[in-house]
């Protein structure tokens, strides 16, 4: 069933520019988080040497 089948709106009609705003600070947060925990699970620690 689709949004219009249904009588409901859409999310990004549902959100403001300020929510998405903290939406998407919420999403890179967490993908950061995971990306980090992922490399120091790889032993890749925070070495910011230059190759």
């Amino acid at each position: 069933m689709s949004s219009e089948d249904s009588g409901s709106t859409s999310i990004d009609e549902q959100l403001s520019a300020q929510e998405w705003a903290e939406l998407v600070d919420v999403i890179v947060d967490r993908l950061e988080d995971r990306v980090i925990d992922e490399l120091a699970r790889r032993g890749r620690r925070t070495n910011h040497d230059v190759f």
